[in-house]
């Protein structure tokens, strides 16, 4: 045995001798090494293993060598060299030297996908879809293609010849560490992606994100300017009850004529949809609204009506529950794309979706169609009654709280599972019904990046998320400063500004002054011209007695309203005002600036109408610095596009506050910045506000210390606002204002404030809170 086993063992080491020297014969001449029909000893397996390890190693070798070489002799052919360097090249076959190739040969590996070169380090939070495509497989591609998450097969992937780098926009800056500084003349070209509003009928915004030449004259009257701005007071949201009944009728006639001795101009109403047309389609009940308008009318007050065509109970501050129509709810029983829809499924019921508008399913009417039958019916309602002049501005409302936005954090307090948003959270986007997604494919698909229209962002985050937290919003690389979210965030505010313009349309067909020569649409597709004398070129022979009482109607201002969402305005992405619909952001590190309201004072430019904004009363360190709340410089903003565009704004308070704080915020608001008209038209300084709205009127407004501080504010502004300087003799002194309501001419309570204060309190408070 020890023989055969010396034997077998010089027959290995002859075997690995001819692998060194013929790799292709060693398997040959190892053959006959182990005699047949013996057992193989454990050292002749561990030379056997150790032959084919050489064998394998020599013969890879062998291979690599020969690519090589045949790699040099074509790159010989191919270059044009010189004809030293060729004889060099042909004296060698292999231009390599051994010392580089190691190094050659992990380079070569590094490059071949799927090598052991391959990235380990995990995607980071945020971007995981935004890597290489070695955490991307095709399946996935295909996946984020069909629900549109950035241009997965722009590139056509495939899992045999697949990039080391996946080519987006989002990794070439990751790439480029200096993009960060990137310059306003080195922002991205997004022409081709921005998608293009209809509403102002003009070319795509330019690069500076500002609308170019208006198509509609731009007028700039300041003459209102030269007066004190007027104060109006929200009436509670309960005075018409869901049955359509006039609530607490003496506690609000002692309101109403108790404002009008201090000085109040008015006040504002909600006109719930849900109460008026509550018994069926275009089944008005006018009763309540027109008894109320009869004693504002009696009491000298002016009234601004608000056409809420949205449920009450989902938003902050409110505590009287009204829902849409009973028959608009079942309608979307059997549509329920009827309503916005956010990531999860969940459909609010607070208002009708923007993107159903034209959608004829509401009994054989439209929405709009509905919006604008519910409009001439309250006109026509006023004006039997001979109400006319004391309806001065009526506010079409576009969406939930009757604001120009998306119902994208909905605080219901009434019933708290249906949202969970709280303060400061960004919000959600309401893109996700069937219509909203239609829409939105058919926008990818004419932006050229088809996969971009299956859905909104993948990496948004939710309700209560903050910027940082998501890969959509954070402030550097962030998915909205891509060529994607450009598309996104122009298709979702542009989409808002349409609806704004259809209502305001629906609006003036319903409340058109009569020296409007415009041309518009109606909500029905077809088209109404008017001559210079506002009749219709359709009804030419009408009488002339009908024109002269057309002409005598006094039509109300019209106005819409634009939401404050200021938490995260001083932040780089403006998150929470991108979920809500407004395209405002600062510079990101390749798209510009956008000034997401511009379009908006734009439209009402067009329409002439006004612009109703919140935020009047707040300050910037009066919110926790992490929410990087801005109301100061969000108001600025909107006052100086309006003025640019000729649009008036109406202010109003965001939360009932009566400190002194508060009210001084408002009145240097109000008052605006210095007397010049030119300067006023550029938006360099802000001109006074129109009007200005206190949020509400309450049982806590006629408190001691409340309702003196509120006289003194009313006559305040009264005395410092306006450009007309005040004669002495007509100074409005808050301590004669109060002293009068006491006295026997008052005509008002015995009691004078006490009983004031208890009329009212018995019967607001009751109501107020009923449904808590």
């Amino acid at each position: 045995e020890e023989e055969e086993e010396e034997e077998a063992s010089g027959a290995a080491d002859a075997a690995d001798a001819a692998a060194d020297a013929d790799p292709d014969a060693s398997a040959s001449a190892s053959a006959p090494s182990v005699p047949r029909g013996k057992k193989m000893s454990r050292k002749q397996k561990k030379k056997s293993k150790k032959t084919a390890t050489a064998q394998a190693k020599a013969k890879a070798v062998a291979e690599r060598t020969s690519a090589e070489d045949q790699s040099a002799k074509s790159g010989e052919a191919s270059d044009s060299v010189s004809a030293s360097a060729s004889a060099s090249d042909s004296d060698s076959p292999d231009p390599v030297s051994p010392e580089a190739r190691p190094a050659s040969r992990a380079a070569s590996q590094s490059a071949v996908p799927g090598s052991g070169a391959r990235r380990t380090k995990n995607p980071k939070k945020g971007v995981d879809l935004l890597l290489p495509v070695d955490y991307l497989s095709p399946a996935l591609a295909q996946k984020m293609a069909r629900n549109g998450h950035l241009s997965a097969l722009s590139q056509g992937v495939s899992a045999s010849d697949a990039p080391a780098s996946f080519p987006t926009p989002e990794m070439e800056s990751l790439t480029n560490a200096s993009s960060n500084a990137a310059s306003a003349a080195g922002k991205k070209n997004l022409e081709s992606v921005l998608y293009a509003s209809d509403a102002l009928a003009e070319p795509k915004p330019s690069s500076t994100g500002r609308p170019q030449t208006p198509s509609f004259t731009v007028a700039h009257d300041f003459e209102y300017a030269k007066s004190p701005t007027p104060v109006f007071v929200m009436l509670p949201l309960d005075v018409i009850s869901r049955d359509g009944a006039l609530q607490h009728k003496t506690a609000l006639l002692t309101s109403l004529r108790t404002l009008r001795k201090i000085g109040v101009e008015g006040v504002m109403i909600d006109v719930w949809w849900g109460i008026v047309e509550r018994d069926g389609p275009e089944q008005y009940d006018w009763t309540a609204y027109l008894e109320l308008l009869d004693m504002v009318a009696g009491a000298g007050l002016k009234l601004n009506a608000v056409m809420s065509f949205h449920a009450c109970g989902a938003n902050v501050g409110d505590y009287f529950k009204v829902t849409l129509p009973k028959w608009v709810l079942d309608a979307a029983v059997s549509d329920p794309d009827l309503f916005f829809t956010d990531q999860y499924g969940y459909r609010n019921p607070e208002c009708i979706s923007l993107w159903a508008d034209n959608a004829m399913t509401l009994h054989g009417r439209t929405p709009l169609e509905c919006y604008r039958d519910f409009m001439a019916s309250f006109r026509d309602a006023v004006e039997s009654e001979g109400l006319g002049e004391t309806l001065s501005e009526v506010s079409v409302g576009c969406g939930p709280c009757g604001e120009l936005r998306y119902p994208a954090y909905p605080e219901n307090k009434i019933v708290p599972n249906s949202s969970q948003w709280q303060f400061p959270g960004i919000g959600e986007f309401q893109c996700y019904d069937q219509r909203a997604l239609g829409n939105l494919a058919r926008a990818g698909s004419e932006a050229g990046h088809i996969e971009w229209g299956g859905a909104g962002p993948h990496d948004a985050g939710g309700y209560n998320n903050l910027p940082h937290e998501t890969g959509f919003f954070r402030a550097h690389e962030g998915s909205w400063d891509s060529e994607y979210g450009q598309f996104f965030l122009s298709w979702y505010a542009g989409e808002l500004v349409e609806h704004g313009d259809r209502m305001l349309r629906c609006a003036r067909s319903v409340f058109e002054r009569e020296d409007d020569n415009d041309v518009f649409s109606d909500p029905d597709g077809g088209t109404s011209g008017r001559d210079a004398r506002g009749e219709s070129r359709t009804s030419k022979k009408s009488s002339e007695k009908t024109s002269r009482q057309k002409r005598k109607r006094r039509v109300p201002a019209l106005a819409i309203k634009c939401a404050g969402v200021h938490w995260w305005y001083n932040s780089r992405s403006h998150a929470a005002e991108l979920t809500a619909g407004y395209f405002n952001t600062r510079s990101g590190d390749r798209c510009p600036e956008r000034d997401g309201y511009e379009p908006i004072v734009a439209i009402c430019g067009k329409h002439g109408a006004r612009l109703n904004f919140t935020c009047a009363e707040m300050r910037d360190v009066e919110h926790p610095f992490f929410s990087r709340c801005g109301p100061e410089g969000l108001l600025r903003q909107i006052r100086a596009a309006a003025a640019r565009y000729g649009v008036k704004v109406a202010g109003e308070n965001a939360l009932c506050r009566f400190d002194q704080d508060a009210y001084d915020k408002i009145i240097t608001n109000c008052r605006g910045e210095g007397d010049d008209a030119e300067l006023w038209s550029t938006g360099a300084l802000l001109p006074p506000m129109a009007s200005f709205t206190f949020l509400r009127l309450s049982k806590e407004l006629f408190e001691d210390d409340n309702f003196r501080s509120f006289v003194r504010f009313v006559a305040r502004m009264a005395n410092e606002t306006g450009t007309e300087v005040v004669e002495a003799g007509n100074v409005v002194q808050a301590e004669e204002v109060l002293s009068s309501l006491f006295s026997a001419e008052a005509d008002l309570l015995p009691g004078g404030l006490r009983d004031i204060r208890e009329e009212t309190s018995s019967g607001f408070v009751a109501a107020q809170f009923s449904d808590l």
